[in-house]
Parts: C-alpha cells; sequence; structure tokens
C-alpha cells in the first residue's frame, strides 16, 4: 500500500511523504529502489541526517558482512547511497572513510568474501576465457587473486568480480566515479581539459592498452616512461566519433595536474590510480561526462 502510494504521489510538490518513504526503505532490498526513495529523501532533507542514517546502517551491516552474505549486500548497498546522497567532495569523503576499508576486506584482500564469486579452474580453461565467461577483465583476476603470470591450473579456485561497470565523470568536483552493477567500486581525483576543453557526454571505452607511446604529429613517437610521454602507463580510449576523436582517460608523470585544467582535453589520473580502474574496465565500457 505505501509503495502504491509513493508511486502515485512521489512528484507532488505539496504533499511530503518522507515519514512513508523511511518505513518503505527499512524493508526494502532492492539497490535501485531504495536509490529512488533515498533521492526523494535528500531532495527534502536540510539537515545531512539521510546520509548519517545511511552511514550508520551500512556501518551496522559491514559489522556482520563476514558471516551473512545479505549483510555484506546491504552494507556495500548503503555505503554507496550514502555516496550518491552526500552534498559535495567533504561529505563523501567521509563515506568513503568507511567504504574504502570495507571494500579492501571484502574484494581486494585476497580472502573469501560473499561479494565475490569462485570460479574453479577446469581443463581448456584460460584466463582470457574465464574473464569472457565472466564478463570481467583477465587483469581484475589476476589483481583479484594476486597472480604474477596467466598460468593457471585444474582445480585452483579463483576469485571473481561479476557485474557491468560504469563510468561517471563530474568535471564540477574533478572526480571519477566507478561503479559495478550501481555499487560503488572507487571514487578517483581527475585532472581535466584547459579552458573547458573536456567534453561532456555519453562515451565507450574502445581501447584498452598498457604503458603505450605517445606522440605528436610528425614527431616520432614517446615511449612509456619517457618524460615527454603524457599518457603515464595505461590509456583507456573513447569511441571515435565524427564530432570527436583522440579522447580518453589516462595517466600522467606529472601528479600534481590531477584535480587541474590542464590537459589538451582528455581526463588523466594519477598513475596508480588508472592502474587500478584500468584493471576493472572491459571493451565497450560507458562513460558518462558531466559539466
Amino acid at each position: 500500500m505505501l509503495e502504491d502510494l509513493f508511486e502515485r504521489s512521489k512528484d507532488r510538490a505539496d504533499l511530503d511523504l518522507s515519514a512513508e518513504v523511511l518505513r518503505l526503505l527499512g524493508v526494502e532490498r532492492r539497490l535501485e529502489k531504495r536509490r529512488e526513495y533515498v533521492q526523494y529523501l535528500a531532495r527534502r532533507d536540510r539537515t545531512g541526517r539521510v546520509v548519517q542514517d545511511l552511514l550508520a546502517r551500512a556501518q551496522e551491516d559491514a559489522r556482520r558482512a563476514d558471516d551473512d552474505a545479505d549483510a555484506a549486500v546491504a552494507a556495500w548497498d548503503g555505503f554507496t547511497l550514502a555516496h550518491e546522497a552526500s552534498v559535495g567532495p567533504e561529505e563523501r569523503r567521509a563515506v568513503l572513510a568507511h567504504l574504502a576499508p570495507f571494500l579492501e576486506r571484502h574484494i581486494y584482500s585476497g580472502r573469501h568474501s560473499p561479494l565475490l564469486k569462485t570460479h574453479t579452474v577446469k581443463s581448456g580453461d584460460s584466463l582470457f576465457t574465464i574473464a569472457a565467461e565472466h564478463k570481467t577483465t583477465l587483469d581484475s583476476i589476476k589483481r583479484l587473486n594476486r597472480l604474477k603470470s596467466d598460468t593457471i591450473q585444474p582445480r585452483q579456485r579463483l576469485r571473481v568480480l561479476e557485474g557491468k561497470v560504469r563510468i561517471v565523470v563530474d568535471k564540477s568536483e574533478f572526480a571519477l566515479w566507478a561503479t559495478i552493477d550501481g555499487r560503488l567500486l572507487f571514487d578517483l581525483p581527475v585532472g581535466l581539459g584547459r579552458d573547458n576543453g573536456t567534453p561532456s557526454g555519453a562515451f565507450v571505452i574502445r581501447v584498452r592498452q598498457k604503458d603505450p607511446a605517445w606522440w605528436r604529429p610528425g614527431e616520432a613517437p614517446l615511449p612509456a616512461g619517457d618524460p615527454g610521454n603524457i599518457l603515464g602507463t595505461r590509456w583507456l580510449g573513447f569511441e571515435e566519433t565524427r564530432e570527436l576523436s583522440g579522447y580518453g582517460i589516462h595517466g600522467t608523470q606529472d601528479p600534481s595536474t590531477v584535480g587541474t585544467e590542464s590537459s589538451a582535453g582528455c581526463i588523466r589520473l594519477r598513475n596508480e590510480d588508472i592502474e587500478l580502474l584500468f584493471d576493472f574496465v572491459p571493451y565497450g565500457t560507458e562513460v558518462a561526462i558531466r559539466p
């Protein structure tokens, strides 16, 4: 009944359903529906209480995450929604202070986690075929399992992070947010193009390159590591269109330029950040760049 009331009345400016929506939020487990409820509450919140309550509940779920798969997912959802409801970088950093150690423990630590799938290697498997099966990247499997080479053995158990990755770049905050199935995975600072030279709009990753060379027209290529190579250690190139070509996300030899408008138009990250992002971004990843 409450859900039906919300659907019929959520756009009415003269009616505040906050109390009813809080009750719905308390029992709802679907992430997209919870996101809709949080957005409704955040539009009417003048105290910051929405973020505080989401964060407190996520922390409680996180404390039970080791032994409760539902709590682990609920904690990740809660931290994500608190991040989305935050107003400005400072409030988001407060959320990240709790999300970062949660993700380190449950995704990157090398331990078993309900947030990860387990793939048991079969005869004939390769990291390439496993990545294709799970719609992820070979690099993410190597990172999550701390593999030093591409060699795997039958019956070996591999941890895999499944889900569709999306990237949002907010130019007003010099920030890049990457989500997987709608849950926040990364919040990274970026550098942008001089004089608002980074285009806004929707893009798709079509090139993934490690240690890219870079060159100016008519000049010899500069290899990775050369001080004049502005691409750093990784390149994620956007699909070219009639209007735009040569744009993408890359590292930098000068990390002091992150947080400034200093590139020719591309999005730049610190090398350690682009290397982390690169490992989890497959071909075809959607990128939205906001003004």
